[in-house]
């Protein structure tokens, strides 16, 4: 039986197809303060029409390995969420990623599995040694999933991100290639 290591057993990563500038028009219609603030920012609501416009081009720069976004489906072809490397260094062997899941697809195992068949290909595809994250001190929902996914805390950055009125901080969290295989083996 043939293997597909971006499948797991709730998701499956996929490439970004033209379409899911639908999804993004949807999500923009329906912003989340609260959401958006974890994201990264909160955005000014954008026209459809702008959103189309730069998609093409956002395909474009979020497929190749150093900056690649997978859209985050069910095995059902639910679109929950994506998920997106960054700050990828091929000399040094890290990355680092962004995770989105959609509001009412959270606390069900989709985040999970996917930051794990991510750091699995980066791992063992592309010889990756490190994933480094930075979560801002409010988001307790993501500090908690990278407790729970085994990342190492190992520091703070303090006061680095301005929001509602004040600086917070960023918690850096990491993993080793060899500590995601002692928790996780080689394949899922």
């Amino acid at each position: 039986m043939a293997h597909n290591c971006f499948k797991g057993k709730l998701v499956m990563l996929r490439a970004q197809r033209p379409e899911d500038v639908e999804i993004l028009k949807k999500m923009d219609l329906d912003r989340n303060t609260d959401s958006d603030r974890c994201d990264d920012c909160i955005k000014l609501p954008r026209p459809a029409w702008k959103l189309e416009e730069g998609f093409k081009e956002r395909l474009e720069r979020e497929s190749e390995p150093e900056n690649y976004r997978f859209m985050i489906d069910t095995l059902d072809g639910v679109t929950v969420g994506s998920i997106n490397a960054h700050d990828v260094d091929f000399r040094m062997g890290t990355f680092s990623y962004g995770l989105g899941v959609y509001e009412e697809y959270r606390h069900h195992g989709y985040a999970s599995e996917a930051v794990i068949l991510m750091m699995r290909y980066y791992f063992n595809e592309l010889r990756m040694h490190k994933c480094n994250v930075a979560v801002y001190e409010f988001n307790e929902a993501s500090i908690g999933l990278h407790e729970h996914l085994g990342f190492v805390r190992e520091g703070v950055v303090r006061e680095t991100y301005y929001t509602d009125g004040r600086y917070c901080d960023d918690i850096l969290f990491g993993m080793t290639r060899d500590e995601f295989t002692e928790r996780y083996g080689q394949i899922l």
